[in-house]
């Protein structure tokens, strides 16, 4: 077909590209950034328009549509690019402060293990300071927040050590999840070395806390459970938290809570027990009651690493 030559069609195929072109690359953008409108802005001014003219002269002897695809091809392609940018530059806000940079890279490079909830096999602990309630009544609340951001720092350090999700702090308590993203395949293991860490870490920060008068010694309990939860974004329209639910959620929670009353510091069920007793040293404490649960729980005391004299502490 010859060049189109009359100037009031010319105008309508430039403004019919710029229209077309400018709404194929917002819809494909989804930043939802302070900068979307000048990036939108720049698809139409910078890419659709001069990208017109030149298909214009160039392949307007094949068909006028020719140059409105080239028109709308080539903000749609930047646009697609930007949108993958964003999500990974969400991922990245979402979870470097919750996981190892290990594992925020197979996030960012696999983003859609993120988009829908789904059952999981997975290992929760949670951990908790030992009567802190009467320890931050005695305490000077500047000092004891202070205590308490040093050891939250240490114990995420060992959970992050392990690749472990940290889900949240709830108080003094922790929460934290392996298999979260369903990429780890001995996820009770690497729990289990995670709760043993935490217990090096806190007795290296009992030793350096006793030569301070204004630091007081801590005793934690930590319990796991391993089982079946779902995982996904969870909250309402305002916030929105990636997290796990479900009973095994609640079981390990239970589980932790019974280190008060057994008087140890790191137990486990006989969930996570099945699958690490070849690597850890283990000691059957019986089936408890939980609560919340029609049938009891059996749970085993975790004294360290099979061939190692690394030792829980008890109490």
């Amino acid at each position: 077909m010859p060049a189109l030559t009359d100037g009031s069609q010319s105008l309508g195929w430039i403004l019919f590209a710029i229209l077309l072109g400018a709404v194929a690359g917002w819809v494909v953008w989804t930043g939802r950034e302070s900068s979307g409108p000048t990036i939108g802005a720049g698809l139409v001014l910078l890419v659709a328009l001069p990208s017109f003219f030149v298909a214009f002269y160039t392949i307007a002897h094949v068909s006028p549509y020719s140059a409105v695809l080239l028109a709308t091809a080539v903000p749609v392609a930047l646009g697609a690019y930007e949108r993958l940018g964003a999500e990974k530059r969400m991922i990245r806000q979402q979870f470097s402060t919750y996981v190892s940079p290990a594992v925020l890279e197979v996030l960012m490079r696999n983003p859609e293990i993120l988009r829908t909830g789904t059952r999981r096999d997975m290992t929760l602990l949670f951990s908790d300071v030992r009567g802190s309630t009467s320890l931050s009544e005695k305490a000077v609340p500047e000092e004891w927040l202070a205590q308490l951001n040093e050891y939250m720092s240490q114990m995420t350090t060992a959970i992050f050590d392990y690749d472990g999700f940290l889900d949240k702090f709830i108080g003094d308590g922790i929460m934290a999840i392996w298999n979260a993203f369903g990429t780890q395949e001995h996820h009770a293991a690497l729990a289990t070395k995670a709760g043993l860490e935490m217990l090096r870490r806190l007795d290296e920060l009992n030793a350096l806390w006793a030569q301070d008068e204004h630091r007081v010694p801590f005793r934690i309990g930590i319990g796991l459970h391993t089982g079946e939860a779902m995982v996904g974004d969870a909250g309402s329209d305002q916030r929105r938290q990636f997290t796990a639910i479900g009973d095994a959620v609640n079981t390990a929670a239970r589980v932790e809570s019974m280190n008060k009353e057994l008087g140890t510091a790191f137990i486990i069920s006989e969930t996570t027990a099945a699958r690490v007793e070849s690597l850890f040293e283990l000691r059957e404490i019986g089936e408890v009651d939980v609560r919340g649960r029609s049938e009891g729980v059996r749970v085993f005391e975790v004294l360290g690493e099979k061939g190692s004299a690394n030792l829980s502490q008890t109490g």
